[in-house]
């Protein structure tokens, strides 16, 4: 099965950006919808919230996300 990976630490790291309240204040985003992206934990991300983080991080969609296989606990 097939999951999607958000990359968003990674970029946070390459722009130098410490802490996650830094990054929902430049996007104008609350920081508890932003940890439930970079997590995981959210099943719906609005088109115009990946415009802005693709704006921000001035990165392609398949820069910020991408499709990875699960691995599978046996």
């Amino acid at each position: 099965m097939r999951k999607l990976k958000v990359n968003i630490y990674r970029l946070m790291a390459e722009k130098d950006i410490r802490n996650v309240t830094e990054l929902a204040a430049d996007i104008e985003m609350s920081p508890k919808q932003l940890y439930g992206i970079m997590n995981g934990k959210t099943t719906r991300i609005d088109f115009g919230t990946i415009i802005k983080l693709c704006t921000y991080f001035d990165c392609e969609v398949s820069e910020l996300m991408t499709l990875v296989e699960e691995k599978s606990a046996v």
